[in-house]
């Protein structure tokens, strides 16, 4: 079996281990100094719950994933002086980005931050994230439109990470629906850079996926009956780096990569439940006159718990959706189908399915009265 093969490995078998050994600590901490979410009408939960998972989310993805990297890059001579020169100033703004987004959140989870200078927050970001050379350059066929001028490439790049890591910190409704999504998204990124031979990305992906993992299991079963969240440390760290694997893949697949299929339906389709379910839930604010930034209860985790539907229910519901999406798509777009064809058939299907909860839930209330 090839090395890179066992240094993946490595890599989220080691983060699965720290992360696992030190959550319940940090859960632990958050319960000593009332780090918690607060309970209102909006949430899902009915006691104190700690909310600092995230913060081992980065640390242990940097320990766990830095000297499987060096000693991968020691170990190939001829490829190191070509990354250091060439790919540094690279790797050095990607992490700059994540640092800030991550002490973002952690001001956010330590004392609740206006939502106007969260968005400040990430449009830098989003900007050191162009600087590093992460552009939306081509929409492959996506309205029609391919090579995009440079201005609307660096706008439309900022927008989506900025919407990427939106709808994932919107999705984190109900116990292990984010990570659960985000796991799933980084297992699927993680083997596509490794088929495409882009070792330092697998590395982050595989490195992230055991962090997920290991949250996982504590945010859906609990440390002695006490589950934690991720945070807002952890879902905008999750989702700036899934934004960065979706823009990196679909430059690599238009560049690089003589596989077949539409880039950016491969490099964005493990987003498509967050990102669609954020633009919906955006529309239906403003149609109702709503704040279109104040958080509500129309979420499709929501609808489902209306029903009657469980949290686990509706959790494993949302995921096994979210195979199908990535699946469906793979094949339709390798099938060679428009690719407007094919984000036509997501967009109504998806707003077909709300529709149709939206429309059993007043069933249900009707029957109610």
């Amino acid at each position: 079996m090839d090395i890179q093969v066992y240094l993946l490995c490595a890599a989220v078998l080691a983060s699965i281990i720290l992360s696992g050994v030190l959550t319940p600590y940090v859960l632990l901490v958050s319960l000593a100094k009332r780090k918690v979410d607060k309970l209102d009408g909006r949430k899902i939960h009915s006691t104190y719950t700690p909310r600092l998972g995230g913060l081992l989310f980065l640390p242990v993805l940097f320990v766990s994933a830095f000297p499987i990297w060096l000693f991968h890059l020691t170990s190939h001579a001829s490829m190191a002086k070509s990354v250091w020169m060439e790919g540094m100033s690279h790797l050095g703004f990607i992490v700059l980005a994540l640092l800030i987004s991550y002490f973002i959140g952690v001001a956010d989870d330590l004392r609740e931050m206006d939502y106007r200078v969260k968005f400040v927050g990430q449009f830098l970001v989003s900007i050191l994230l162009v600087l590093a050379g992460l552009k939306i350059s081509d929409l492959a066929g996506v309205a029609d439109l391919y090579v995009l001028p440079t201005w609307v490439s660096v706008w439309l790049t900022i927008v989506v990470i900025m919407l990427v890591v939106n709808s994932i910190n919107l999705i984190d409704g109900i116990d292990g629906l984010a990570a659960g999504l985000g796991g799933i998204a980084l297992l699927y990124y993680g083997c596509f850079f490794f088929v495409l031979q882009n070792f330092t990305y697998a590395l982050m992906a595989f490195a992230m996926l055991g962090v997920v993992l290991s949250f996982f299991y504590y945010n859906v079963f609990g440390y002695k009956k006490r589950t934690i969240f991720m945070g807002d440390t952890g879902s905008i760290s999750l989702g700036l780096l899934l934004a960065i694997f979706a823009i990196r893949l679909s430059t690599q697949l238009s560049q690089d990569t003589e596989l077949p299929g539409n880039p950016l339906v491969l490099a964005f389709v493990p987003l498509l439940i967050p990102g669609l379910d954020l633009i919906r839930v955006f529309i239906h604010r403003l149609r109702t006159h709503k704040h279109p930034f104040k958080p509500d209860k129309n979420h499709i985790h929501h609808k489902m718990l209306v029903l009657g539907i469980s949290q686990h229910e509706t959790l494993g519901i949302i995921l096994f959706l979210s195979f199908g999406y990535i699946l469906s798509n793979v094949l339709m777009t390798k099938a060679e189908m428009p690719v407007n064809l094919i984000l036509g058939v997501d967009i109504i299907s998806y707003t077909l399915l709300n529709i149709r909860l939206t429309q059993k839930i007043k069933r249900q209330k009707n029957i109610i009265k």
